[in-house]
């Protein structure tokens, strides 16, 4: 009965997450040192950092 429970609460707190993405995500921006995070994350993500940085800084991509 535990396990069910713990399973739904989940699924809720994804469901709430999900439907809310943009609001926590302006949040996330708002406050200086998660936006520095949020970046310092998603730089370190090298799919992402050469997809991104040709096109802030106007270079061809490779």
């Amino acid at each position: 009965m535990k396990g069910i429970t713990s399973l739904v609460s989940l699924f809720i707190a994804i469901y709430y997450v999900y439907k809310n993405r943009y609001r926590i995500f302006n949040f996330i921006m708002k406050v200086n040192f998660l936006r520095k995070y949020a970046v310092r994350i998603s730089m370190s993500i090298p799919n992402l950092r050469y997809k991104l940085l040709p096109s802030i800084f106007d270079m061809e991509s490779e």
